[in-house]
């Protein structure tokens, strides 16, 4: 279960930086807001899979 969380901490978190990346470049700003969004919602994603991942540690 430990390996599953870390799993998905690990995809939620890539996936914010490879969207935030791409919305750096972008220059329509419609694209930007969605891109911007897709990753805020995946760092999300993974703050809420860390503090699981942490307690399943103790």
């Amino acid at each position: 279960m430990k390996a599953v969380k870390n799993l998905q901490y690990f995809w939620h978190n890539t996936k914010s930086h490879y969207y935030t990346v791409i919305a750096e470049d972008c220059l329509d700003k419609n694209l930007r807001k969605q891109l911007v969004e897709k990753a805020d919602s995946h760092r999300l994603e993974a703050i809420q899979c860390r503090p699981k991942t942490q307690d399943l540690t103790c």
